[in-house]
C-alpha cells in the first residue's frame, strides 16, 4: 500500500468520525439530492491539464487538452467515489479574446466533454444541473497558457520533502457536509508521527508504536502498525498529468492527479527550497488543504504519560 495512504489511514477514521458526529448535532441533515452515482468515472487524457474542487458534495475535476480547439472534460464524482450521470453539463472558456460555452456530451460515468474554440483561456466554468440547486464551478488559470509540464519539478519536491527532518502543518478536511475538522500533524524523522484534532481525537505513532485517543480526556489506547518513515509527502509518488500553472519570483503553482485513488492536487511551492506552502486535495468525499508552518523545527513526539 502506498504510504501516503497508510499515512492518512492513522487519522482518516477518526476524522470521518469527527465529521459525522458534527453532522448528527447538527440533526443529521444533509444538502445531497441523491447524485446518481454508477460507475468508475474514465481518466483524463494524457498530456491534459488537471484541476479540480468540490462543489458541496461533490468533487468536480476538470481535464483540458491544450489544443486548439480545447478538448475539454468535467468528470463529476460523487461521495461513494463514483461518476455521477444524468447531469446537463456546460462548460465554457473565457479569455481576452471573449468567451466560449458548449454543451458538454456524456463521455463516461460522470464524464461530460465538449470542443472550445479559444486560444488562450484565464478560465474555465462548469455549470451543472440536475442534481439539487444548480452550481458554478470556476477554474481560473493564472499562468500562461498551455502550462509547462511539471513532473520534474514535482519528482524535486518529494525528494526535499523526503529529506527533511521534520515537518508541522495544520489540515482542514471536510466530506461536503457544511463542516470540516481542524488537524495538526507533526512529523519526524525516522519514523515518528503526531496528530491532534481540533476539540477531539489524537494519534502518536513512533516505529511500530500507536496510541489513540478518541477524545481529550480519554484514556490512550496502545497498538501495533505498520512502520512509517518519515516525514512522507502527502501526495505520494504517484504523479500524473503533472503542470506548472504559475510562477512567482518566489513560488510555483502545480497540478496533479493520483490516478489510483483518484484524487486531484493542487500546490503552491517555494521556488527555491521546492517545499510547499500550501495543499489542496479534491477526492471523494475529502476535501483537505493543509498550510505548512514549519520544517526542521525541534519537534517533541513521544509516548503520552502514564496517568
Amino acid at each position: 500500500m502506498n504510504r501516503r495512504v497508510i499515512l492518512l489511514l492513522v487519522a482518516v477514521v477518526v476524522a470521518v468520525t469527527a465529521l459525522a458526529g458534527i453532522w448528527l448535532a447538527h440533526g443529521g441533515k444533509s444538502t445531497r439530492s441523491h447524485p446518481r452515482e454508477f460507475g468508475q468515472a474514465p481518466g483524463p487524457p494524457a498530456g491534459s491539464v488537471v484541476l479540480a474542487r468540490e462543489s458541496r458534495e461533490l468533487a468536480v475535476a476538470l481535464a483540458v487538452q491544450p489544443s486548439r480547439p480545447l478538448h475539454v472534460r468535467a468528470t463529476v464524482v460523487g461521495q461513494m467515489g463514483l461518476g455521477v450521470d444524468g447531469l446537463a453539463v456546460a462548460l465554457t472558456a473565457t479569455g481576452k479574446s471573449g468567451r466560449v460555452t458548449g454543451p458538454a456530451q456524456p463521455c463516461g460515468h460522470g464524464c461530460y466533454g465538449a470542443t472550445l474554440s479559444l486560444a488562450a483561456p484565464t478560465r474555465f466554468t462548469v455549470n451543472i444541473t440536475g442534481v439539487g440547486a444548480p452550481r458554478s464551478v470556476s477554474f481560473p488559470v493564472a499562468g500562461e497558457w498551455p502550462p509547462a509540464a511539471g513532473s520534474q519539478f514535482l519528482g524535486r519536491a518529494t525528494r526535499a520533502f523526503r529529506h527533511l527532518r521534520s515537518v508541522l502543518f495544520r489540515e482542514r478536511l471536510g466530506a461536503g457536509l457544511g463542516h470540516s475538522v481542524l488537524t495538526t500533524w507533526k512529523l519526524a524523522a525516522p519514523d515518528r508521527v503526531e496528530y491532534r484534532i481540533q476539540g477531539g481525537a489524537a494519534g502518536i505513532v513512533i516505529g511500530t508504536r500507536r496510541w489513540d485517543r478518541i477524545d481529550r480526556g480519554l484514556p490512550w489506547a496502545q497498538s501495533q502498525t505498520t512502520l512509517l518513515p518519515q516525514p512522507t509527502a502527502p501526495w505520494g509518488s504517484r504523479i500524473a498529468n503533472a503542470h506548472i500553472l504559475g510562477r512567482t519570483p518566489r513560488q510555483l503553482t502545480a497540478s496533479w492527479l493520483d490516478p489510483v485513488v483518484p484524487a486531484w492536487f493542487t500546490a503552491t511551492f517555494d521556488r527555491r527550497t521546492a517545499l510547499p506552502v500550501e495543499l489542496r486535495m479534491t477526492a471523494a468525499s475529502h476535501f483537505m488543504r493543509q498550510r505548512y508552518l514549519a520544517f526542521n523545527r525541534k519537534l517533541r513526539i513521544e509516548p503520552p504519560k502514564a496517568k
